[in-house]
């Protein structure tokens, strides 16, 4: 798998999202509407760098880990952009303007609990990435 991406299609269970019920990470980021990118909320808009605009919308995209366990294993994936949906039951929008906008904690553990122990079928891509210092790390996302 040197260098290129493999794919596997998994069955198991999410059993743990780290982080975002605490607070201490957020699911989804703000993504500008033409080039995906982080933007900024600036000027009662939102400022996309490498557009060098400033946007009147932004949209939500998820990007988020989940402990994925089946009956041999467990590992954290990445879920990027629409894949979130497919575990948590909601899309990023829905997420944003109906749970975090809203202070709702209550729904956001709900949502967020209610994605643990439901099975589900992942076709996930495994990819190696070096780093300096010569270790290797093996990321896998949906």
């Amino acid at each position: 798998m040197s260098g290129k991406s493999a794919f596997y299609r998994i069955e198991g269970c999410a059993t743990w999202i780290p982080g975002v019920i605490e607070g201490t990470k957020q699911a989804y980021y703000l993504a500008c509407t033409k080039c995906k990118k982080k933007v900024t909320e600036e000027q009662g808009g939102y400022n996309c760098v490498n557009c060098d605009q400033i946007y009147k919308d932004a949209n939500p995209s998820y990007v988020f880990s989940a402990k994925i366990c089946d009956y041999s294993d467990s590992t954290f994936i990445s879920f990027m952009g629409d894949t979130g949906s497919s575990l948590l039951g909601v899309t990023a929008r829905e997420f944003h303007n109906d749970i975090i906008k809203q202070g709702d904690t209550a729904r956001l553990e709900s949502v967020i609990q209610d994605s643990y122990f439901k099975p589900c079928a992942l076709v996930v891509r495994a990819k190696r990435e070096s780093f300096q210092g010569g270790q290797d790390s093996i990321r896998y996302f949906v």
